[in-house]
């Protein structure tokens, strides 16, 4: 069915994945255009499209009198996004933020649509236009035209060279960590804590403040400094050397979160002047494929922890109920879910424990 708009409305109408379908295809054409058509019509639709371009035309130093750019490899950033399925709705929302050196954020930009699981080639322009994506684990249910609220981002950037690069979003194992280009440190008597709530595999793709409930305490040789919501604070504590102790606890669910539904992270080190504070961090390799599942067949999960001089992995099949030691990085074949516990520790006395319910599944 082809509907024709009035001559002074707009024929522009967004699709969304969402709503009630008609029975019949339908398109909605301009009547300038209306005119112009045959008897016949073929179309092609692909509403989730394997290919985006986020585009911006920069000429310096002028105004053009025609704006003509042709996207090639020789401008543009090509990345092979993937976009993991946690359960729930089969879309999510994302959105690549762009903005100008001069700018001080991103003017006019919207949340788009993209179907979970799904791998897409997004060509991306360089120089010194500063890009960040962003992702939602969700459908998250406002208003396509408004800019994205919520959900993991990664670092802002500038693409300065043309290139190749690939990202997996919300891929297990999602847990917190400080992310990639984000460091822990002392300043004078105050505690930089960059720890998010959430990381997923790539280490760097992070949300703070997006947990159904979460919690974190300091203490200072054993006595309680703070409590707070999160572990991304800057903490006052008192002059001098001391061993600390962090935790902090974080508990997400509904359909659209079935993985890394909860987890416990405890770290204990030692601080006394500015530099770094050593945080020690887990990183997790695990076979997973776009739905967050991994093998019902005995498989390989990689866990490192730099710095670390003694590092244990158990994992458990009941929730967290009982823990199995991990041999040779090898998890026996089974089925249902994978739940991990990680402790590990430095020659310095500095630790992590760290426990994710439902980490993965099995398939």
């Amino acid at each position: 069915m082809i509907f024709i708009r009035r001559a002074d409305r707009s024929a522009w109408s967004p699709w969304s994945p969402d709503g009630e379908r008609l029975a019949i295809p339908a398109l909605v054409l301009p009547r300038d255009l209306a005119g112009k058509l045959g008897r016949s019509l073929s179309l092609t639709l692909t509403p989730n499209s394997p290919y985006l371009y986020d585009v911006f035309q920069v000429s310096p130093g002028r105004v053009p009198s025609q704006i003509v750019y042709k996207v090639t490899a020789a401008n543009s950033q090509r990345i092979t996004s993937r976009y993991a399925d946690n359960g729930g709705f089969d879309w999510v929302r994302e959105q690549r933020f762009g903005w100008r050196p001069w700018q001080d954020y991103s003017w006019n930009d919207t949340q788009r649509d993209v179907r979970t699981p799904s791998v897409r080639t997004e060509w991306v322009s360089t120089g010194d236009t500063i890009w960040q994506h962003q992702v939602h684990h969700a459908y998250p249910w406002n208003d396509l035209g408004a800019s994205l609220d919520g959900g993991m981002a990664d670092a802002a950037t500038s693409y300065a060279h043309p290139g190749v690069a690939a990202e997996t979003w919300n891929s297990p194992v999602v847990r917190p960590a400080t992310p990639v280009g984000y460091a822990n440190t002392r300043t004078g008597d105050v505690l930089h804590l960059r720890v998010a709530d959430y990381v997923d595999s790539t280490d760097r793709h992070h949300t703070v403040d997006q947990a159904d409930s979460a919690s974190a305490s300091l203490y200072r040789n054993g006595t309680l400094l703070a409590t707070t919501p999160d572990a991304w604070q800057d903490i006052t504590v008192p002059a001098g050397d001391a061993a600390y102790r962090l935790t902090l606890s974080t508990a997400r669910g509904g359909d659209d979160w079935i993985y890394g539904t909860r987890t416990e992270t405890e770290w204990t080190f030692h601080s006394g002047k500015a530099g770094n504070l050593p945080l020690l961090q887990i990183s997790y390799a695990a076979p997973v494929s776009l739905d967050g599942t991994a093998t019902r067949r005995a498989h390989r999960l990689r866990v490192t922890v730099p710095g670390a001089c003694k590092t244990s992995v158990e994992y458990s099949t009941n929730f967290g109920a009982t823990w199995t030691q991990v041999r040779d990085e090898r998890i026996p074949a089974g089925t249902g879910t994978v739940s991990l516990r990680v402790t590990a520790s430095d020659r310095a006395g500095n630790s992590v424990r760290q426990t994710v319910i439902l980490a993965y599944g099995r398939s």
